[in-house]
């Protein structure tokens, strides 16, 4: 039972009595990066993911295309991380570009390429389109008249080849729908047609190429109530030097199914709406 006074007289003798070891909180080595991302030619104001590999911390841009992610502690029980992790910026029709942070016992590495010691990119990044996509349909769609809705999607290529998977199936001069979402927004539920959704394809496009894809959905096979939607085929641009854990860290388990999680990949597109009776 002497230990314990014999301690604190230690400790006191050490710290001078100006401060509680004992309950005072110790600070953290809390670490930012941040930086300028901006999308060539882009036609909304959707916002760059932002992740870091190996971390699996992400963020987004806002604000003047500017991005701030805060990274917690990176010492712990086993010692401090030292290495290059990659810092991925995403938009799902604009190629994938990534820097390198390097890191030094838990601290960012005075020996930088991409990033400054206080982690800010030294130059903005500017992500090339891979292709625009416009939405077309009619305003409206009244499935108690018996027609079927048409909804066409417009694919313009840009500088070069790309790989586009969808759930269309190509019959001469023709395509059999299947995957086209209805939505009110990504947190409230999705409606689809069911047809021919295990039939996914790839689709592969020549740059500065311009092709449409036709859906046609019959009145009985939406079962979305009456209302006002946006509405979006179901695709996916390959990119295969994405992490998956990119794509699961956006909320997406499997991302070729289709599924409202699918709206969750950020996209440069003008929503398309429809008034549905």
């Amino acid at each position: 039972m002497e230990l314990k006074p014999k301690l604190i007289i230690t400790f006191c003798l050490f710290w001078g009595c100006t401060s509680n070891p004992f309950w005072e909180d110790q600070p953290t080595n809390r670490l930012n990066i941040s930086g300028t991302v901006t999308l060539e030619n882009r036609v909304t104001d959707v916002p760059v993911h932002v992740w870091i590999e190996d971390l699996s911390i992400s963020g987004q841009t806002g604000a003047n295309d500017e991005f701030s992610i805060d990274i917690p502690d990176l010492e712990t029980d086993g010692g401090s991380l030292s290495g290059a992790v990659r810092v991925f910026y995403y938009v799902h029709n604009y190629r994938a570009h990534h820097s390198v942070l390097n890191i030094t016992d838990g601290k960012f590495s005075s020996v930088q390429t991409d990033f400054d010691e206080g982690g800010r990119l030294l130059e903005p990044v500017i992500l090339e389109r891979l292709a625009s996509f416009d939405v077309i349909a009619d305003d409206s769609w009244d499935r108690s008249l018996g027609d079927s809705l048409r909804v066409t999607l417009e694919i313009r290529t840009e500088y070069q080849d790309v790989s586009i998977m969808s759930n269309v199936k190509n019959i001469p001069h023709d395509y059999i729908p299947s995957g086209v979402l209805f939505y009110l927004s990504s947190q409230e539920e999705v409606y689809f047609d069911q047809n021919n959704i295990d039939y996914l394809m790839q689709y592969d496009l020549e740059s500065f190429s311009t092709v449409a894809w036709t859906y046609t959905i019959a009145p009985n096979d939406l079962t979305a109530p009456p209302g006002d939607y946006y509405v979006r085929p179901f695709f996916i641009i390959r990119q295969d030097e994405i992490p998956e854990d990119l794509i699961v860290g956006l909320g997406i388990a499997e991302l070729e199914t289709i599924s409202g999680d699918h709206l969750n990949l950020p996209i440069d597109l003008i929503e398309k709406t429809i008034s549905i009776e």
